[in-house]
C-alpha cells in the first residue's frame, strides 16, 4: 500500500473485539489490540499480510493459557495516520579554526 500524498507517514491499527466462550459466569469479553508503529515512505511500504498476522498472534497471546475464548466480532477498526519527519542532516557547519589546528 503507497501513500503518494506526502513523503513519509506513521501507521498503528488498533481493534476493539468481542470475545465469547461458553462458560456460564464469564461468557463474553470486551479486548484491544494494537499493532506496532510503522514507518511508511518511498523505500518501505505498509505490508498488511503483516499487520494481520501481528494481530492474530495477540489473539493467539491471549488465548494461550487456556481462557477458551473466541473471536466473535470487531466492533471497531481504527487506522491511526501520522506525517512523519524523519531526522535528516540539513546544513553544514564549518569547524572553527582553534579546534581544526589541534
Amino acid at each position: 500500500m503507497r501513500f503518494e500524498y506526502c513523503r513519509s507517514i506513521r501507521v498503528q491499527i488498533r481493534i476493539d473485539t468481542i470475545l465469547v466462550r461458553d462458560v456460564p459466569e464469564e461468557q463474553q469479553r470486551i479486548a484491544g489490540f494494537a499493532t506496532p508503529i510503522y514507518d511508511v515512505d518511498d523505500t518501505q511500504d505498509l505490508d498488511l499480510q503483516q499487520v494481520a498476522a501481528h494481530l492474530s498472534k495477540q489473539l493467539d497471546d491471549f488465548n494461550r493459557h487456556g481462557s477458551g475464548f473466541v473471536l466473535d466480532r470487531i466492533t471497531k477498526f481504527t487506522l491511526c495516520i501520522a506525517q512523519y519527519r524523519p531526522l535528516h542532516g540539513s546544513s553544514y557547519i564549518a569547524t572553527p579554526q582553534w579546534l581544526a589546528k589541534k
